[in-house]
Parts: structure tokens; sequence; C-alpha cells
């Protein structure tokens, strides 16, 4: 019993699949859209017309669905397509009498379905497909109403911004003044810019349009313009948000530190983010490849976020059990919201280093820097050099104090016997000797001067160095 009511089910399902792939609309309905303007009642006709795309015989049942379904008719309910005819046309009456309560724009659809074939159309059935034309009316509002579109252009940095303020006076008087204050808000809300257009008229019924330029967009991102339009004292107040530029991560450097054959190496990469949001899930697929092109392995980053405009390091890790000393290329694919950057890496694996062929080319020495900033040992040398002289010229300055103050000299003097003994209180020696020895004797005139410099000398300066007589 149960096998045979399974047989049933699956003969059920088989029957429905192929009924429903035999369902295909045989048809099409053109336009696909009617818009018409309601003044003081409107009476309108028009025409769609059925598109016997596949040929065949088949009918089609005409009806209307939405607001203004019960002020649409159809010249024929029922309509025959025969194979032969490549299209035919079915008109449209919409009949709405003044003073209706409806403002605005209104939509309802047009609808034309496939009936079953051999059905008798007398009788009530029901339908399998269908297609819609939509027909909108646009009424107008008491006073004065201005139905804006706000359009921004796509640009890069250093481009400027196009916006542009499009719409209608859906109301029954004349705009006298028309314009829009704008104001340009960055990631956090803080305001950026504040513009304002020009001013114009829009009569009742007509289209009126406003344009203006932003030009200071310094970082690609996302940004909101929330917009103020102002018209005969009334306002309305639209936000869109709007991007400059493409989300962008760019990967500056890969540095490898502390590295042996045969341990796991953990490889850095420098990112910085060119986008004025927050990065999230962000993480690399990173590929090693021998001299000859064949892959060695393949590993995955762990995943970080990068806040706006900032930089980051992405840490991967590769385990060089086996690997062998020599050339290896490192292939970084960084995947972020969707988007992918790649950076290829040429370098060298040693016994104790993982090196990039540039650094090795040119003799730099990578020290590890948030963004991997590469540092020549010749400047490094020279700022070692001048340091250590700096550092030897204060520290010997500091050991022998100032130095000794050049000793003043006076010609020598001609002494009498009286003066000698009054001087140095002993005989005076006989000529000969005083020509070979003369003394060293300090006028008159300069004691008074080399006792006030031997007051204001330090104490240990005056008993290293005493002055002379």
């Amino acid at each position: 019993m149960k096998k045979t009511r399974m047989q049933v089910n699956i003969a059920l399902v088989i029957m429905l699949v192929i009924l429903l792939s035999a369902s295909t609309l045989a048809f099409g309905v053109t336009p696909a859209r009617k818009i018409l303007e309601y003044d003081e009642g409107l009476k309108a006709e028009y025409q769609v017309k059925v598109i016997n795309k596949e040929g065949g015989d088949f009918k089609v049942s005409a009806y209307a669905e939405g607001p203004l379904a019960e002020y649409i008719s159809f010249d024929k309910q029922i309509v025959d397509i025969l194979d032969e005819q490549l299209e035919v046309p079915i008109t449209v009456s919409v009949n709405i009498p003044d003073g209706v309560d409806l403002v605005g724009m209104q939509k309802s659809n047009v609808v034309l379905a496939q009936m079953p074939i051999g059905v008798d159309s007398s009788k009530t059935v029901s339908t399998f497909l269908a297609a819609a034309s939509e027909v909108q009316v646009n009424f107008p509002y008491p006073g004065r109403y201005f139905d804006a579109r706000v359009y921004i252009s796509e640009s890069q940095v250093g481009e400027p911004v196009h916006i542009t303020i499009a719409g209608i006076n859906l109301g029954m008087r004349d705009i006298t003044s028309l314009s829009a204050n704008i104001q340009i808000l960055g990631p956090t809300n803080e305001v950026l810019a504040d513009l304002k257009t020009n001013s114009v008229s829009v009569p009742s019924g007509q289209e009126g349009r406003l344009d203006i330029h932003w030009h200071d967009a310094q970082h690609a991102g996302i940004y909101m313009a929330k917009i103020t339009i102002e018209y005969d004292g009334k306002e309305k107040i639209i936000e869109k948000i709007f991007d400059v530029g493409n989300i962008f991560i760019l990967i500056r450097d890969m540095v490898v530190e502390r590295f042996k054959l045969g341990e796991i190496a953990k490889l850095e990469f420098f990112l910085e983010s060119k986008w004025n949001k927050r990065i999230q899930n962000v993480f690399g697929d990173v590929s090693i490849f021998d001299k000859y092109g064949n892959k060695v392995t393949r590993f995955r980053t762990s995943s970080a976020y990068l806040d706006p405009m900032a930089k980051e390091i992405l840490p991967g890790f590769w385990d060089t059990t086996g690997v062998n000393v020599g050339e290896y290329d490192i292939n970084i694919d960084l995947l972020y919201e969707g988007k992918k950057t790649s950076k290829l890496f040429e370098t060298v694996v040693s016994v104790d280093s993982i090196r990039k062929k540039e650094d090795i080319l040119t003799g730099n020495v990578v020290y590890k820097t948030r963004d991997g900033v590469k540092i020549d040992p010749i400047i490094m040398l020279v700022i070692g050099l001048i340091a250590i002289n700096i550092v030897f010229f204060f520290y010997v300055r500091t050991r022998l104090g100032p130095g000794k103050p050049p000793q003043q000299q006076y010609p020598p003097q001609q002494y009498t016997q009286q003066q000698w003994q009054q001087q140095y209180g002993q005989q005076m020696p006989p000529p000969q000797y005083q020509q070979q020895n003369p003394p060293q004797q300090t006028p008159p005139q300069y004691q008074q001067q080399q006792a006030q410099q031997n007051q204001q000398q330090p104490q240990n300066y005056q008993q290293q160095y005493p002055p002379q007589q």
C-alpha cells in the first residue's frame, strides 16, 4: 500500500513538472507604461497590443487592478488570438470624473491573462499566465507641490561631483522661487561642505531643475548629501548616499623577521586603507612558487579590519619544513568587500632570513615599522657616528672644565736697588742675572684689574692658578 502511494506521488510530481514547463507565456504586451495627466476630469483612450511571439491560437482576458481600476474599461474583455496574427490591439478607456479625492501619482495595471485553449469564454474560468501594462495618472495637489528627484554622478577623487535636483510641479499653482541648500556629510556625519543652488520658477504641471557641483572630495569613500528643497514657503528634505572613487586597500610591503629555515615563518603584510569608512573582514590568500613556477604551498592569513584611512599589519604563517634555500615568489590576493588587490614579492630564502630581491640589490635592511619602511644602514651608521661625537664632546668638556685663560705678558721693568728691595725684600741680583731671568712684574696700572679678576674666579681655579707677582 505504501509503495503504491509513493508511486502515485511520484507520478503527480512528474505531471506537475510537465504542466509547468508547458505553461510558458506565448505573448507580450506593449507599451509597458502609459502616463496621463489629470486636469478637472480625465477622458482618454489608448491602445495596448498583444504580441503573438510564438504563434498559435489562444485567448487573452483583459482586466484592470489598482486604485484606478474602477475608471478603466476595454473595448473587449476576451480577445481571440490566431496563429497568423502577429499583434492584436485592445483599446483601453480611462474615464475619471472631476472632484475625485486623489492627489499625486496614482498607478494601476492593465492585465492581459492567457486563457486555456478550448474553454467556453461565457463561463468563469481560471487563467494560467498574464502580462501587464502600467497606467499612471498624475493628479494635481492643491496649491503648490514639487515632486523632486535627486541624481548624483559617479566621480573619482579630484573630480567634481555633479548633483542634479529635478522634478515636476504637481500643484495647481505656479512655483515662483525654487532653490535648494545642500550639506555634504562625511562617514561620521561631520559637515564637509555647505552648498546653495540658484533659484528658478516652475509653472504648474511643468518640470524644474537645479544643478550644482561639489569640488572638495579629498578621499575615496561613502558620503551623504542632505538636500533641503525650498519653494514659496514650503520645505522638503531628501537624503541621498553616494560614493566617490572605489574602495581600495594598498599593499605597501612585506617583512619577515627572526626566521630559521625549517620552522614556521611569520610573513607580515603592511596594508593601508584608501577608504573613508571601516573595512571589515579583510584577509589574504597567499601562494608561494619556486623559481620554476611550481606552487610550493598556499595558505590564508588571519582576518582583520581597517579603520578609515588607517594602516595595519596582516600576518600570515608559512611552514618551511622541507623547503630548500633559493628564490621564491610570494603572491598575496587581498580580499575585502567583494574586491581584490594582489601583489607579488620576489624573495630569496636563506638559512636564517627571507629577504626581498629589491632589498638585496640596494643593500637595504628592513626594520619593522607600521609602514614597513626600509632604512639604509649607511644612513643609520652616519647618524650613529654624529651622535657619538656629540656625546664625546660634552663628556670631555664636563671632565676638563673650562680652559685656563691666556696669561697676559708684560715687558720687563728696570729696577733700582731701592725699588728691588722694596718689591722683593732682598738684595738685587747682578745685572747679568736680571738679563737672563727678568722678573715678570705687573705694572701698577694692571694690579687693580688683576685683583678684580681673581675675586671673580672660582676658589678652586684660584688655587690651581694663583695670581703671579
